[in-house]
């Protein structure tokens, strides 16, 4: 555990740029997260509200720290022109530590607003389109732009992740290994990484798109844990979300949620941009299927590391469904 108390104190000078004269106290550390512990911090003779972020020793890169401050710079610098591009604002980056020190977001994550938000469906289609164009507003930075969609690259890191080579994996000890849909998947997913030969578009990547990096307030989106480090298909990001959403999400009730003429793939197209975002294309089947049968693997890993059983093999079920209707909508070049 850091000495929250000499970090304080380390940061005094930035404090007092937030609330001269001071005394701050911090409390925490808030959440659940695997790399880092984050701290609310707040003091006596106003009502402002930090949040600062220590990473933990030997959980992510040494870089991992500096690349994600400066993405937060970049979108700080957007927002000043952007009314959709909302996110924590940095104040100051201690290198030595690490920790990134920011304002404070009082706002729940989109998957529980979603759920609260069950039995209204039109409100719920708004805060995905609304998620739709921040996404949007943070690829614009980077200047979105055509280039040629490396399959073989995606299908690499796919077999890294699973953590075997493709000749051989049985060696994985892996039950995902013994099941019909995941080679028919694979397979699929290989055969048209072998043939691809398409142009989509390419932006700095979020990195970690996902539902749990998405905090709501009232119908505005604010997006959080930005890499902004890896030139990519911007499809990756979405087709991220879109997975999660198919899996955890009140729309995982539905019989086909990423269907390209659903609700909730429509909303968020149309949010984000149809012109840009092609969500009927080969391309985005492939990218949808990759980060499907991502979130596939890290669930049976989950499982050999004494998870629940019950509530992950709930989680593989519905990703094994959405993994079939996407094969059924990849259609070999």
């Amino acid at each position: 555990m850091p000495d929250i108390t000499q970090l304080l104190d380390d940061l005094s000078d930035a404090l007092d740029t937030v609330e001269p004269a001071a005394n701050w106290q911090a409390d925490g550390p808030n959440g659940n997260s695997r790399k880092c512990d984050i701290y609310q911090l707040s003091n006596t003779i106003s009502d402002k509200k930090l949040a600062l972020k220590v990473y933990r020793p030997g959980v992510s890169s040494a870089q991992a720290p500096q690349i994600q401050y400066r993405a937060m710079e970049r979108v700080a610098k957007a927002a000043n022109t952007s009314r959709v591009l909302l996110a924590p604002k940095p104040i100051t980056f201690l290198p030595d530590v690490p920790a990134i020190l920011m304002s404070w977001q009082d706002a729940e994550r989109l998957q529980k607003h979603l759920w609260q938000r069950l039995l209204s469906p039109g409100n719920r289609l708004k805060l995905i389109e609304n998620t739709g164009k921040w996404l949007r507003g943070f690829h614009d930075i980077s200047c979105i732009a055509s280039a040629p969609l490396d399959a073989n690259k995606l299908a690499k890191k796919l077999t890294g992740k699973i953590g075997f080579p493709f000749e051989s994996p049985e060696s994985s000890g892996l039950s995902i290994t013994k099941s019909q849909t995941f080679w028919s998947a694979w397979d699929r997913f290989h055969t048209s990484a072998s043939l691809l030969d398409t142009k989509v578009p390419h932006a700095l990547l979020h990195g970690d798109f996902t539902s749990s990096n998405i905090l709501v307030n009232g119908n505005d989106i604010i997006g959080i844990d930005m890499w902004g480090a890896r030139l990519g298909p911007v499809y990756e990001d979405a087709a991220r979300l879109m997975t999660y959403l198919a899996i955890r999400s009140p729309y995982s009730l539905s019989t086909a949620p990423l269907h390209p003429d659903g609700q909730l793939m429509t909303a968020f197209a149309k949010g984000y941009g149809k012109e840009v975002l092609d969500i009927q294309s080969n391309a985005w089947n492939f990218i949808l299927l990759y980060q499907q049968l991502r979130r596939w693997v890290a669930y049976e890993q989950r499982l050999g590391k004494g998870a629940n059983d019950a509530a992950t093999r709930w989680l593989i079920n519905r990703t094994i469904r959405i993994v079939r209707q996407t094969m059924g909508w990849l259609n070999h070049p």
